[in-house]
C-alpha cells in the first residue's frame, strides 16, 4: 500500500477468481468517499508485490520475478473503459535479479528499487529516466542476503534493510 498524491491509497491485491486462479489487482482506496476502485490493466496474471507513486503520478510496480513496471495516467477503472497499459522496464542485463521488493523515491526524484541478492537499482526520474545499477558488496555479506526495503533519512542518506 502506498499513499496517493491526490488523496487515498494505492493497494495491491491478489484475488481468487471463480475458476480458483489468481489475478493481481491494483486498487484505489479512498477512505473519505468509502470507495475502492480497481484499475483495468493488462498484466492480471503477474504477482505485484510493491508499488510507489512518483511526483508526476506514474505508478511503479514491482512484479515478482519480472522486474520493474510502470503504469501512467490516465487510469481506467470501469470495465467498459480502455485497459491501462503497464510498461515493462528492463532492470539489468541479468533479469534473474528482477525480484523487486521495495521502492523509494528520494528527495532528488530518484527511484530506488530494492531487490533480491543485494542489488539496488536507481532511476533518475527527473533528468532522463536513465537507469544506473548499484551492487552492494560487503565481504561479510552472504549472497543469500536480500534487500528488503529502503528509506531516506532527513539528511538524505539512503538506508537499506536486509533479510537472510
Amino acid at each position: 500500500m502506498t499513499k496517493r498524491k491526490e488523496g487515498g491509497y494505492w493497494i495491491l491485491l491478489r484475488e481468487e477468481t471463480e475458476s480458483k486462479s489468481f489475478i493481481s489487482t491494483i486498487g484505489l482506496f479512498e477512505p473519505k468517499q468509502k470507495s475502492f476502485k480497481r484499475i483495468n490493466h493488462n498484466l492480471k496474471e503477474e504477482f505485484f508485490n510493491t508499488t510507489v507513486e512518483d511526483e508526476t503520478g506514474n505508478l511503479w510496480l514491482g512484479v515478482w520475478g519480472k522486474g520493474l513496471h510502470k503504469i501512467s495516467p490516465p487510469f481506467y477503472f470501469q470495465k467498459d473503459e480502455p485497459t491501462s497499459i503497464i510498461q515493462s522496464i528492463a532492470m539489468a542485463k541479468n533479469i534473474s535479479y528482477g525480484f523487486a521488493r521495495g521502492f523509494l523515491i528520494d528527495n532528488f526524484g530518484n527511484l530506488w528499487v530494492a531487490t533480491r541478492h543485494k542489488y539496488l537499482f536507481k532511476f533518475d526520474l527527473r533528468a532522463s529516466s536513465k537507469l544506473s545499477y548499484i551492487e552492494l558488496r560487503t565481504d561479510s555479506m552472504s549472497d543469500l542476503f536480500n534487500l528488503y526495503d529502503i528509506h531516506e533519512d532527513n539528511l538524505g542518506n539512503i538506508w537499506a534493510g536486509f533479510e537472510n
